[in-house]
């Protein structure tokens, strides 16, 4: 999906389970990729299977050249306890997770994407 909008795409997993399904996707580890490797590095839904959150947001944020995208289920609107997630944030829990790193800016929709809409505090 992101092909379709960027000059080159790749993906990174910790495991092969991907690889087959694209060749743009290859198997390492984010502590490998090199600084500022990425123009944009997007990271969806993920963040909250991670055991170190902040070091794993440090990793995203190094090796961005201009911005970082992150979702994750918002336990404010959700509060689903999902069994494989490690944590769940509300928004000021991943505010300050992600401060750590830059500018942040939140953005919800509908489950469609057909609608954006940007959340002020």
């Amino acid at each position: 999906m992101l092909a379709r909008r960027a000059a080159i795409a790749e993906g990174i997993d910790r495991g092969p389970r991907l690889t087959h399904l694209n060749s743009r996707v290859r198997v390492q580890r984010v502590e490998g990729v090199p600084d500022k490797s990425y123009d944009v590095v997007t990271n969806i839904e993920v963040v909250e299977h991670v055991q170190d959150d902040e070091a794993f947001v440090d990793h995203l944020g190094r090796i961005a050249r201009e911005l970082v995208f992150i979702s994750t289920p918002n336990w404010t609107a959700s509060r689903n306890l999902w069994p494989y997630h490690v944590r769940e944030y509300n928004p000021a829990q991943m505010y300050e997770l992600l401060s750590t790193i830059g500018v942040v800016t939140f953005f919800k929709g509908n489950s469609a994407g057909t609608e954006v809409h940007r959340v002020r505090r």
